[in-house]
């Protein structure tokens, strides 16, 4: 089979594994998509020219697919940096909440030298 074409066929189901995996356990969605990823960079590796009509045609096709790829991993990435900063506002609260005095700061005291 043609390089390119394999390429826009793990593009497409890259592309619907993570329009439908989106809730699933993380850890496994992140394993498969790095599956994907490195099935479609060898074959991308493997497109060399020269090309044929058909070739041209499913090349702009892949280029079309690339960004619906690039944006659904934006997103998933988006949630990722969601969840961690969330998870830091959790732990800097939880650190507060169980040593309240630990960040007070000095500045602003001023000391009364009258007796």
């Amino acid at each position: 089979m043609n390089p390119i074409q394999e390429c826009c066929n793990i593009t497409k189901e890259l592309i619907e594994f993570l329009r439908n995996n989106n809730d699933a356990d993380r850890d496994n969605v992140i394993q498969e998509v790095e599956q994907f990823l490195e099935k479609r960079e060898s074959l991308l590796e493997d497109i060399k020219p020269p090309f044929s009509a058909e070739d041209q045609l499913l090349g702009e096709r892949l280029i079309l697919l690339g960004k619906q790829l690039n944006l659904l991993l934006m997103n998933v990435k988006q949630e990722i940096q969601k969840d961690l900063n969330g998870l830091n506002k959790k732990k800097k609260s939880m650190n507060q909440y169980t040593n309240p005095y630990a960040n007070i700061q000095s500045d602003g005291f001023f000391y009364d030298k009258r007796k």
